[in-house]
């Protein structure tokens, strides 16, 4: 099972990887915004190195990292920055992550009926990630009072 160090290094993880996707139409000129969506799921998976021997790949395979891409896949479908799935999610869960996160259903390829999964956007991610970083921090919502 996941600790809260590493679902706390996912949740910075995604936040520089749509923050940083968003910037590159600030560099670049781009008919549109450029979006990008993640799917994070955990479980077990064979990782190895594949491929020739002169130019080696390192790569994970098995059902964790199939449906760790149909979520990512999904995203563009729902709309959404971030889908993650329900053994991900206990793991964010432990980090209070349930304010930013909202419960879907989503029919992912390859996988028969429903699953759940937790879709987030980037404003979200980017401000858990800060406060996982920051633990004792909270975020602000209402204006300070005198």
């Amino acid at each position: 099972e996941p600790s809260r160090a590493q679902a706390s290094g996912w949740l910075q993880a995604v936040a520089e990887i749509l923050q940083m996707t968003a910037k590159v139409g600030d560099r670049f000129p781009l008919p549109g915004p450029l979006k990008v969506g993640v799917g994070i799921n955990t479980g077990f998976a064979v990782v190895s190195n594949t491929g020739p021997r002169d130019h080696p790949e390192y790569t994970a395979f098995g059902d964790t990292v199939n449906a760790a891409f149909r979520l990512e896949s999904a995203t563009r479908s729902l709309g959404c920055d971030v889908l993650v799935g329900e053994p991900s999610w206990q793991a964010l869960s432990r980090l209070h992550a349930s304010d930013i996160f909202t419960r879907v259903s989503v029919a992912l390829k390859g996988y028969e009926g429903e699953t759940t999964a937790y879709s987030a956007d980037q404003a979200g991610i980017v401000a858990m990630a800060a406060r996982a970083m920051n633990p004792t921090a909270r975020l602000r919502t209402e204006p300070e009072r005198p």
